[in-house]
C-alpha cells in the first residue's frame, strides 16, 4: 500500500473542519484540489474515510479509527525537525519566507535594517509564493497576507490590513470601460490569486468568469497588464504601477498581512528579536500607503 504522506494534512483539515471548503480555506489551497486529495487518499487506501452528504464531510468508522495514527504523523513531523532546530536555534540562522510583491515591497527593507541592528543573526530569504510548511520545518517566519490563519501549532500575529481592489490596463479601460461596481467587474473575465480568493469569487457570484489565476503576484500584475483581463490585487501593488488603471474595490473582506511562525520557536531570543522587528517595519508601511478604496474612488470621480 502506498499514498502521499502530505495527503494525511488534508485528511485532517477535512476531518476538523467538516467540509472541503473549509479545509481548503484552513490550507489555502483549491477547494477541488482538496477534494481530489482525499479521493486520491480514499483510493489509496481501498477504502471509504468520510460519509459525503450537502451538510459536508463525516468521518466514517474507518476514518474514525485512523484518525488518531493521522495525529501522531502531523506530531511527528513536527517533532522530526527539533534537533536541526535546536542547531539552528544555536547558531542565529532564521529561515524567512513570504511572497515575491511582499518582498518588494516590505521585507526586503525589513532584512536590510534588522542585519545592521543584528549582525550576529543570519536571515536567509526564500521567496516563494507557496505558503511553505512552517510546521513541518521548510521555514521558520513567514510574511503571508490572508483572511484568517488559525493553524494549530502557529503563531500568527496580525499586523496590518491591506484593502484590495480590481485593476484593469489602461488600454482595457480605454477600449472596453473600467467596471465601476464589484457586482459589473465579477460578470468581465478575470484574473485572480489561485486559492482561497478563487473560492471566495465563485462563491459570491455563481457565473463569475474566471479567465486566469496564479499564485504568483508578479505574474497575476502583468498578465492583467497585459491581456484583457480585470484583476485583484493589494492596492499597494496595484496602486504601484503606471499602466493600470483602478476599477473598484473588492467589498465584503478585507485581507490582512500576518508574521507567521511556530509554537516551538515562540521563546527563542533571535525569531522574537526578528518578528519584532518584523512588525513594527510592516506597520510603519502601511502607514505610509495609507490609500483606502474610498479615497480610490473620490479620485476617479474628480478625474470624471
Amino acid at each position: 500500500m502506498h499514498f502521499e504522506w502530505s495527503d494525511l494534512r488534508y485528511f485532517l483539515a477535512v476531518a476538523r473542519s467538516g467540509t472541503t471548503l473549509g479545509a481548503a480555506r484552513a490550507l489555502d489551497v483549491n477547494q477541488t484540489t482538496c477534494a481530489r486529495r482525499i479521493t486520491a487518499l480514499e483510493r489509496a487506501l481501498n477504502t471509504t474515510l468520510f460519509e459525503r452528504s450537502a451538510s459536508g464531510y463525516k468521518l466514517t468508522s474507518q476514518g474514525s479509527a485512523l484518525m488518531e495514527q493521522a495525529q501522531f504523523v502531523e506530531a511527528g513531523a513536527e517533532a522530526f525537525g527539533r534537533p536541526v532546530e535546536a542547531l539552528r536555534t544555536e547558531r542565529g540562522l532564521i529561515r524567512f519566507t513570504t511572497s515575491d510583491w511582499m518582498v518588494e515591497q516590505i521585507a526586503q527593507t525589513a532584512i536590510t535594517q534588522f542585519a545592521r541592528k543584528r549582525p550576529d543573526i543570519r536571515i536567509a530569504l526564500e521567496v516563494s509564493d507557496r505558503k511553505l510548511d512552517l510546521i513541518g520545518g521548510e521555514a521558520d517566519v513567514a510574511l503571508r497576507g490572508g483572511f484568517s490563519l488559525n493553524e494549530p501549532a502557529l503563531i500568527a500575529r496580525k499586523v496590518a490590513e491591506t484593502p484590495w481592489a480590481f485593476y484593469c490596463s489602461v488600454g482595457y479601460a480605454e477600449r472596453h470601460g473600467a467596471p465601476r461596481t464589484m457586482d459589473e467587474a465579477l460578470r468581465r473575465p478575470l484574473a485572480t490569486p489561485a486559492g482561497r480568493a478563487e473560492v471566495l469569487f465563485r462563491e459570491w457570484h455563481a457565473n463569475v468568469n474566471i479567465s486566469y489565476s496564479t499564485n504568483s503576484t508578479a505574474t497575476l500584475v502583468d498578465a492583467i497588464a497585459g491581456n484583457d483581463f480585470v484583476g485583484i490585487l493589494p492596492m499597494p501593488v496595484g496602486d504601484a504601477r503606471h499602466d493600470l488603471h483602478f476599477c473598484c474595490p473588492v467589498e465584503h473582506v478585507t485581507p490582512s498581512i500576518w508574521i507567521v511562525y511556530p509554537e516551538r520557536l515562540r521563546r527563542a531570543q533571535h525569531v522574537r528579536a526578528f518578528v519584532d522587528h518584523l512588525s513594527t517595519h510592516t506597520k510603519h508601511w502601511r502607514q505610509q500607503h495609507r490609500r483606502t478604496a474610498s479615497a480610490a474612488l473620490a479620485e476617479e470621480a474628480t478625474e470624471r
